[in-house]
């Protein structure tokens, strides 16, 4: 079976998106599949991360506008692909028209069966209920990376209800092979704890409540140290890149400045170290736990303890207390509440890590995601 990819960034360009693909792809070609990647043309091949990958990248696209068909429509004719999958970032592809149409187009050419995964639900910019109803009508299989995206699409897309599937997002950073000494020190406040936030640095995250909690936890008389774990995504805008200088200064503001540590971006082998290296991981979402959040999948396949939010809705599998610790979104007493009481208590840790590890590998696991991806390409 031949599957052609088409994602608008990817590695070693910094971006969600295209390290979930990088890892579908890997874990695809290890299940006997092969695979090639159409991309901007500002991604390339090698690095140390990529010497052994067995797929092929096609940097082709310098623009996401209908100048884009040429290469990709002769990529297609050339590689003669079973399923064209296609995912989808709307901002990624700079809100073009042009992706929408994509579909239609492979369709009336008679060029494979198409697939779309739905990173978000931006609509492109240019006619975007039409657009968006378009690029939906004309894939075949539409995956979701989470429950709430697919009810909130079909509400307002009634017809994609019989192809619309949620296949959650996988560990985008796969754990490394070093160990860390399990949990903190049997008298949990007497040794430094360290905490860990992980992902992609924009104002969707809770870092504000992160860093009250941290505040608490230090005039608390808590030896805690942060690291954040992350930096702003390729093409990140003005307003990013000021939001990250105001979260420093708010560092500043509440005297916690020296409690953290800022890794800036770093190789997955890199980012796996730092986890591996934390006592508990904090990711205080606004918008709540979610399976979109390749960030939250990654910290639970490292066997960390994890504190997010919950806003109303708890993906499948997930169970407060039992694999995971949630608190309410923006609640800075809440989520200091709870990772005191993980700091206190290692058992609840030792029993939220083994717990997390069961749920990867029944549902978040990439031997599951590849299996269900595989039975949408063959029809199941």
């Amino acid at each position: 079976m031949k599957i052609l990819m088409i994602v608008a960034s990817f590695p070693p360009q910094r971006c969600g998106v295209g390290d979930y693909t990088e890892q579908l792809c890997k874990n695809l070609v290890t299940d006997g599949v092969e695979v090639g990647v159409i991309t901007s043309a500002g991604s390339r091949e090698g690095g140390e991360e990529r010497r052994e990958q067995r797929f092929k990248v096609y940097p082709v696209v310098k623009r996401w506008g209908f100048g884009a068909l040429f290469p990709i429509l002769r990529l297609v004719r050339a590689l003669r692909p079973d399923v064209i999958h296609i995912q989808y970032h709307g901002e990624d592809y700079e809100k073009s028209i042009m992706i929408s149409l994509l579909p239609l187009i492979l369709r009336f050419l008679g060029k494979g069966l198409r697939i779309t995964t739905l990173h978000n639900l931006q609509e492109p910019l240019i006619f975007p209920k039409l657009g968006m109803q378009i690029f939906l009508r004309f894939s075949e299989r539409i995956i979701l990376t989470n429950e709430i995206d697919q009810h909130e699409l079909i509400r307002k897309f009634p017809f994609i209800s019989q192809k619309a599937v949620v296949i959650p997002a996988g560990p985008g950073t796969p754990k490394g092979e070093e160990r860390r000494e399990e949990g903190i020190e049997d008298n949990g406040v007497e040794g430094e704890v360290t905490l860990s936030y992980f992902g992609f640095l924009n104002p969707s995250k809770g870092i504000e409540t992160l860093f009250l909690a941290l505040k608490n936890l230090i005039e608390g008389g808590y030896k805690v140290r942060l690291l954040m774990i992350g930096d702003l995504h390729n093409g990140a805008s003005e307003d990013l890149r000021r939001y990250v200088e105001k979260l420093k200064e708010l560092a500043e503001r509440f005297k916690i400045e020296d409690s953290i540590t800022w890794t800036g971006y770093v190789s997955k082998r890199g980012t796996s170290l730092y986890l591996l290296s934390s006592d508990i991981c904090v990711l205080p979402f606004r918008d709540g736990v979610s399976t979109k959040r390749s960030s939250l999948i990654s910290c639970l396949d490292h066997g960390l303890p994890v504190v997010s939010t919950c806003n109303g809705f708890i993906p499948r599998g997930m169970e407060d207390h039992k694999n995971i610790l949630l608190v309410p979104p923006d609640d800075e007493l809440s989520l200091s509440k709870a990772i005191i009481e993980l700091i206190e208590d290692k058992d609840l840790r030792i029993r939220l890590a083994k717990e997390a590890k069961k749920l990867m590998e029944k549902e978040y696991s990439w031997k599951e995601i590849v299996k269900r991806t595989v039975n949408l390409y063959v029809g199941e």
